[in-house]
């Protein structure tokens, strides 16, 4: 469920805020992001 997502963001030479709109559209807070992005780093 998260995995595809996230191969997708690994092949992306930076991080992309559309892609995120896409896969998350409920996310609209820059909180949310940034918990998002801290949650891929801590994964990589």
């Amino acid at each position: 469920m998260i995995i595809e997502p996230l191969k997708q963001v690994k092949s992306k030479p930076r991080f992309d805020g559309s892609f995120l709109k896409n896969l998350f559209p409920n996310f609209k807070s820059f909180e949310a992001y940034s918990m998002y992005f801290l949650f891929v780093c801590v994964i990589v």
